[in-house]
């Protein structure tokens, strides 16, 4: 919860130890994670205390920290369009799109938002794009080089009662190339869940992992695949978590995702995607137990 936290630790997959390294330009909570392979982006905040208007600078704030060089204090940027928390993000190597969140304590006002960053120009704001099908946040968010999907969440209901809202099971497909257009609905995930975390590790992913969160009845340990080249079926589930967790984030490489447990854990679960039914592996935990962690695959926040 707010005010959060400025901390930055480094996760050396080899070693399976994490290091502090330098923080963030301010103390941030619900925030968004996104990388290329020489830097990561930081974006939103709850402030912790509402309402929150969409458009005020400490629900907009962008960091960027140099993976090179991260003992320094990462740099602030350009905001985002809509001030918001509690939302998600993906990325290639020119952009990053920060979707969903919520910009006040009300249900009802889940954003359906997606804003686009080009890393090249990180000064600027960021710019507004399509809006989601459905308004979620706490979803899980991946891409590849072409394509994002958004994954789960909670938000307003599309096609239901106006105003009323759910958690869902729905995957949604942004295509990058128009991403000013409204993302399609592709194949549900086997279960719904929010509060989960997301990630595809690399461009070249073939595939994106839903790991844990809850089905608002119960914190769930599920891990559920969805393969980009068939995303109108239903995601499959693997091998689960070693414990049912909220609020996890991941970072990886080609071979194996590490996924952070949420809340004060500091558990590191490790999935190796060849062999992705098995029970994902504890590995080394981290130094640092802040309750919403943001992973990318350079430094988590």
């Amino acid at each position: 919860m707010s005010p959060g936290s400025s901390g930055v630790n480094r996760y050396n997959f080899t070693t399976e130890t994490d290091s502090s390294r330098g923080p963030i330009s301010s103390a941030r909570s619900q925030n968004a994670g996104v990388s290329n392979a020489t830097d990561g982006w930081f974006g939103g905040n709850d402030p912790g205390s509402w309402p929150v208007p969409q458009n005020v600078a400490n629900g907009t704030q962008v960091d960027r920290v140099i993976f090179s060089t991260d003992l320094g204090t990462g740099v602030a940027k350009g905001g985002l369009a809509r001030g918001r928390r509690a939302l998600s993000a993906m990325g290639n190597v020119t952009d990053a799109w920060f979707v969903g969140g919520n910009y006040d304590n009300a249900p009802l006002n889940r954003q359906s938002s997606v804003d686009r960053i080009i890393y090249a120009s990180d000064t600027a704001n960021a710019v507004a794009k399509g809006d989601l099908t459905a308004g979620p946040y706490w979803c899980a968010a991946f891409g590849n080089t072409t394509d994002g999907w958004v994954a789960g969440g909670s938000g307003l209901y599309p096609g239901g009662t106006p105003g009323s809202y759910a958690n869902f099971s729905y995957v949604q497909r942004i295509i990058f190339a128009s991403d000013t257009a409204t993302p399609v609905t592709k194949g549900n995930l086997a279960q719904v869940t929010w509060r989960c975390g997301g990630s595809s590790p690399f461009e070249s992913s073939t595939s994106g992992y839903v790991t844990g969160g809850t089905d608002g009845v119960d914190v769930i340990s599920t891990v559920t695949r969805v393969t980009f080249s068939s995303d109108t079926a239903t995601s499959v589930n693997k091998g689960p978590l070693t414990s049912a967790n909220q609020y996890n984030t991941s970072a990886g490489s080609p071979s194996s995702l590490w996924v952070f447990l949420g809340g004060t854990r500091t558990t590191v679960n490790r999935i190796i995607f060849a062999t992705d039914t098995a029970t994902a592996t504890s590995r080394g935990p981290t130094t640092s137990s802040g309750y919403y962690k943001r992973a990318t695959n350079g430094a988590i926040s």
